[in-house]
């Protein structure tokens, strides 16, 4: 198969077993990779209602289509299982090298079930698993890890994918760590790692990708490089990174700012120039870098050693959702902190964005009598206190004293305290990413109603969709989300769109390039809904129902604001309606109907799920 190693490694961690198989070529043509092919041997492998902790709870690690053919920009790692946050798929993704070694080593995707009685790490060489004793690894942090293997096996720069302390302590907010700080965060993946006691998996290989049109990836990486200088957000990202527009994202309302309750009134962009780019990259950047086979280079490198008052030396530059949630979200100013708990996020293995918004919500409960000092023993977790933030947030690091419920995210940190649960900011028990939904209006139905909820990377019409007329919104959304799978199924990283021509449509031409399937514009459109309903399948099959996906009032609009977001809401009901509508769902209950299933192909074991034949009583 061009694009694929054609293998898979099954691992039973209670068992001790590792056994390699076949990729089926009906399976990778019709789930092409990412997301996509985890949700298919998570609903095949995974018996349904199964607690995420439990043994017989899988996790699939995998790649994308594109991912080691050396086409710009493939270099995702898809972690994806069922979360311990809120019962239902998930997916979360990092940039950096693994994924390419992963496949360099043989592997499409491992498939991973069971419980180890001792922490174990995995080790695959050229097609060759081991599984290992990780007892010496136990507690430590990812760089402490990551330099272990590096002296064990001798290799200057380990391809190891990691979980951190926090995934030790089951922290919901843990995720999964590669190349120091590169984190699939969102949606407890540490934390099932962690209650399989797998602390690592270290990939290396030697192996090649067949490609299907090698001219045709050099024609797409030629045309996406020369795009970049074409494209003002692209040099946007190039030369000041992700948060290259944090101060007109503060001015505007985009971004969350006291637990989505406040605005550029109670956090002025003047108080927080520090936290701009424009004056943080000139006094500490010292270089940048880049994930495998990208051509854009939005990451930097840090150096802090003359003004961190926290030992810090060099420390990656944070990404602008890190900003939001630790900066705006809990009226933080001071830079140093900032690039403090970035960097123990990273070593610890944490999700800044839900541990931020954790915070957030955790001070609006004290602000609003909720919950009291003691509660935080004995902080002071007032907005803007800066010790009290250092406070709280390293007893989460350290899985002590509040810390302990707070590890669990705010929406079962509020059932943990038994209070406080009007103060949530959620879609689908998830806090959200740092993009408005009263603003960015389009990420209101993705946050509540994509399979995998709260993530503002997902697909559909998202931040584009600013209005405030709701109708006709459905088929635009449909269109949209179907080139997001797309891209997220070929390991693509989503600012590939920026200098392709076509934007995320332009995805289907690099699958088709390397694999030789997706030639037509109807082929990709269809492996989009098939990907989405793949997705659904998983969290309709555990019980759920469009009742249980959600937008948090506030975030709909529901709540008098001040500044920018005043008199602005978030339909969510209504785009939700002209999705699913527009999909071929129930609306009531997102449902893809029988007609829906058939047309698309591929999913007949979904179908007799969803639509068992009737018994006869004859």
């Amino acid at each position: 198969m061009y694009g694929y190693t054609g293998k898979l490694l099954f691992v039973d961690l209670s068992a001790g077993t590792l056994e390699i198989r076949d990729l089926p070529e009906d399976v990778a043509r019709q789930f092409v990779g990412g997301p996509a092919l985890g949700a298919y041997y998570l609903y095949k492998e995974m018996p349904a209602n199964v607690d995420p902790f439990a043994p017989e709870s899988v996790v699939v690690i995998t790649g994308g289509a594109c991912v080691g053919t050396g086409a710009f920009f493939a270099n995702r790692t898809f972690v994806c299982h069922k979360s311990p946050v809120y019962g239902g798929f998930n997916d979360s993704n990092a940039g950096g090298m693994f994924s390419t070694e992963l496949k360099k080593a043989g592997l499409d995707a491992i498939i991973i079930r069971g419980i180890a009685e001792t922490p174990a790490y995995l080790h695959v060489k050229d097609g060759v698993p081991e599984l290992c004793d990780a007892s010496d690894l136990w507690g430590k942090t990812v760089p402490e890890v990551e330099d272990w293997f590096a002296e064990k096996y001798g290799v200057k720069r380990p391809r190891v994918l990691s979980i951190g302390p926090a995934g030790e302590h089951l922290a919901y907010i843990a995720g999964t760590v590669t190349d120091r700080d590169r984190v699939a965060a969102r949606g407890g993946n540490g934390a099932v790692l962690g209650s399989k006691r797998l602390k690592s998996i270290f990939v290396e290989g030697t192996g090649r990708v067949d490609v299907f049109d090698p001219e045709e990836v050099k024609r797409l990486n030629e045309i996406s490089k020369g795009g970049i200088a074409k494209t003002p957000i692209a040099q946007a990202f190039a030369a000041l990174g992700t948060n290259c527009g944090f101060d007109s994202f503060i001015s505007a309302g985009k971004c969350a700012i006291k637990n989505w309750g406040g605005s550029h009134l109670d956090y002025p962009v003047e108080g927080a120039k520090e936290l701009t780019i424009p004056y943080s990259d000139p006094k500490w950047k010292k270089q940048i870098y880049a994930c495998m086979s990208c051509p854009l280079h939005c990451g930097a490198i840090y150096d802090v050693t003359d003004d961190s008052p926290y030992g810090l030396e060099e420390t990656p530059r944070p990404e602008y959702e890190t900003y939001s949630a630790y900066g705006s979200m809990l009226l933080l100013t001071d830079a140093q902190l900032l690039y403090y708990m970035n960097q123990r996020s990273n070593d610890y293995g944490i999700d800044t964005i839900s541990c931020g918004a954790t915070i957030g919500w955790a001070m609006e409960c004290y602000e609003k009598g909720a919950l009291t000092r003691e509660d935080f023993d004995g902080i002071e977790l007032t907005w803007g206190n800066h010790e009290a933030i250092k406070a709280v947030f390293d007893k989460i690091c350290r899985d002590e004293g509040c810390g302990k419920i707070l590890k669990l995210g705010s929406y079962h940190a509020a059932k943990a305290f038994g209070r406080g649960e009007e103060y949530l900011q959620l879609a689908g028990h998830m806090e959200i990413g740092q993009h408005d939904p009263r603003s960015e209006v389009g990420t209101g139905r993705i946050y509540a109603y994509d399979p995998t909820p709260g993530r503002h990377m997902r697909g559909g019409i998202g931040g584009a969709y600013t209005g405030q007329d709701f109708r006709g919104t459905g088929f635009k959304d449909v269109n949209a989300m179907t080139a997001n799978e797309n891209t997220y199924n070929a390991g693509l990283c989503c600012f590939a769109q920026f200098p392709t021509p076509g934007g995320k449509f332009g995805m289907q031409k690099w699958i088709h390039a390397c694999t030789g399937n997706l030639g037509t514009a109807r082929d990709a459109y269809y492996a989009g809904i098939r990907s989405f309903l793949i997705r659904q399948a998983f969290n309709l099959r555990e019980g759920q129902r469009r009742k249980d996906w959600y937008l948090s009032p506030r975030l709909r609009g529901e709540e008098p604001m001040e500044g920018p977001l005043e008199g602005r809401r978030c339909d969510v009901d209504k785009l939700g309606d002209n999705f699913f509508e527009a999909l071929g769902c129930d609306v009531d209950t997102g449902v893809p109907l029988p007609a829906l299933l058939d047309l698309v192909e591929g999913l007949d074991f979904v179908r007799a799920d969803l639509y068992p034949p009737k018994e006869d009583k004859r």
